[in-house]
């Protein structure tokens, strides 16, 4: 098969413009190769006494443009994660550290969750930061009207915001959730100025963003750059450079010139081009587990019958026809690995308890069940090629290894805000017999793995299996973390079983960067890349 390599850091570069509509620091990160990874900076404290002296200039994608949690359509923005604070941090895959809750207590029966909020935080135009302003942001994620890709799964499990007192919030849930916690540190988490925006609008917001987070906001042109200072008595963690500009690079070669010509001190770049970055006297930083590169499968949920993508026999057939770790070898140069279950990240306590790995290559037995689910010979289906992804070359090598099993997979290029209203809302007959290829932010988050195969509260309607349904729902039903463990490992391999979308690849991004960035601290294990902030404010000065 005849491979093009693409951009080795296209995977957290798709992932940071489209999930975050952001700059290339995402969720997973660690420092240089040659080095292990730093200890994340313990929220609370700030790291040092030191004034923030100095200026960086970072390449970024922005996106739709908004830094407003409530107004993206799959996650939080981490640029909006750089001027806010959240509620807790996490600093592993199942500890959490307090961020603007001191502390939290759940109720013995898990339908109530209180969190004690910081005193003494302020926002950037000097108000101060208390319970009114929690309630007011996680109200806007799960309005009707929000956007957030959590807004359903909030809106699900809560009931109501309580202020207990000014600096207490009690949320009330219809049933028991003691998984809440590895779900609150996404955008749900991100508390915004209650009096800023009801009396100014968030169309005033969005133009002149405030929060309470350690960088605020000096210049914001839309779809152009962004201009960040640092809040030198930060109570959480004091940035180390003063100023950070973040401009709307969009190609590889841009990116790769301008750090050559000093006009960037950070950017992704291609694996094609880590040699030339290099011998020009740049350093390279590797982040593993990037982004996640994964397949949807949409058919007609209500009549599976009527699609051969109905059979899940036809589906495992497409996931064992894929030579994923050629994949990573040809297409990512070797920075990426074949990748085990959506949206999973790999180290994940209950991923590694299920003892799932990825799907093996083995297009005989691929053939093998096409023949027993009745289609020998094959059968015509789509891959939607959302234009102007980066995703052509992929999709190319996916149409590639399923014509080697007889299935003719065309690609249907499609702008992405089409597809987008095609596919929503859920299953419309315009989306059946199709597989569309995406990037994602994986997690740790059980609440996530629900979100993408539960049937009913699902983002994405493409199975329907009730005995799974119930499953997913009991693990955030149980106490014990020892039981809660067991049924989720148990859960995810029901899940992964449907096949209702294949895990791809699990793809690195690589930095470049300039002579005046010295380390970046390795972001932590959690959901949705909230955290990518604190890597902007740990960002060390060269020595």
């Amino acid at each position: 098969m005849e491979f093009m390599r693409i951009r080795s850091g296209l995977g957290g570069f798709i992932a940071a413009a489209i999930l975050f509509g952001s700059l290339l620091l995402v969720a997973g990160c660690s420092s240089a190769p040659s080095s292990p990874p730093a200890s994340p900076a313990a929220p609370g404290t700030p790291s040092s006494n030191e004034k923030p002296y100095g200026s960086l200039v970072i390449a970024g994608i922005f996106g739709a443009g908004t830094l407003d949690p409530a107004s993206s359509t799959v996650g939080y923005q981490s640029l909006g994660g750089a001027i806010v604070d959240s509620l807790v941090y996490r600093l592993g895959a199942a500890e959490f550290k307090p961020g603007l809750a001191e502390r939290w207590e759940v109720a013995p029966d898990g339908k109530t969750h209180t969190f004690f909020i910081r005193k003494g935080v302020k926002f950037h135009d000097g108000s101060d930061l208390a319970a009114a302003d929690v309630k007011f942001s996680i109200d806007r994620i799960m309005a009707p009207d929000s956007k957030s890709a959590s807004a359903s799964l909030w809106r699900d499990a809560v009931t109501s915001v309580e202020i207990k007192d000014d600096y207490t919030v009690v949320l009330h849930l219809k049933e028991p959730q003691y998984e809440l916690l590895q779900s609150i540190d996404t955008e749900i988490s991100a508390v915004l100025p209650k009096k800023y925006i009801e009396e100014k609008g968030i169309d005033v917001w969005n133009k002149k963003p405030i929060g309470s987070g350690p960088w605020k906001v000096v210049n914001w042109e839309l779809q152009n750059r962004l201009d960040l200072e640092a809040v030198d008595q930060h109570w959480r963690n004091v940035p180390k450079f003063k100023n950070i500009t973040i401009l709307n690079v969009l190609e590889d070669s841009t990116a790769v010139a301008m750090l050559k010509t000093g006009e960037l001190d950070l950017a992704g770049v291609s694996s094609d081009s880590a040699a030339g970055i290099k011998s020009a006297g740049l350093h390279l930083i590797t982040f593993p587990a990037a982004s996640h590169y994964l397949g949807y499968m949409f058919y007609d949920v209500d009549h599976p019958e009527t699609t051969p993508l109905g059979d899940k026999r036809v589906k495992k057939a497409l996931a064992l026809s894929l030579n994923r770790q050629e994949m990573a070898d040809k297409l990512f140069g070797g920075y990426a690995r074949p990748y085990v279950m959506t949206p999973v990240l790999m180290e994940t306590p209950f991923l590694v308890a299920s003892g799932l790995k990825p799907d093996p290559y083995d297009p005989e037995g691929a053939k093998k069940l096409l023949a027993e689910a009745g289609v020998p010979n094959g059968f015509d289906m789509r891959i939607i090629d959302t234009t102007g992804r980066g995703l052509t070359t992929i999709n190319t090598a996916i149409s590639g290894y399923f014509k080697r099993i007889g299935v003719n997979a065309r690609l249907d290029p499609m702008e992405y805000a089409a597809w987008t209203a095609m596919r929503y809302p859920k299953n419309l007959p315009g989306t059946f017999n199709a597989l569309w290829t995406w990037p994602i932010t994986a997690s740790t988050d059980f609440a996530r793995v629900r979100m993408y195969y539960h049937s009913v509260k699902g983002s994405v309607r493409n199975t329907r299996n009730p005995a799974l349904d119930a499953n997913l729902d009991k693990v955030f039903t149980i106490a014990d973390p020892a039981q809660r463990l067991k049924a989720a490992a148990e859960a995810v391999v029901m899940a992964r079983d449907e096949y209702s979308n294949l895990p791809l690849l699990d793809v690195d991004l690589i930095l470049g960067v300039s002579s005046k960035v010295g380390q970046i601290t390795a972001a932590t294990t959690q959901s949705q890349g909230t955290l990518a902030a604190i890597q902007f404010e740990t960002i060390t000065h060269a020595k």
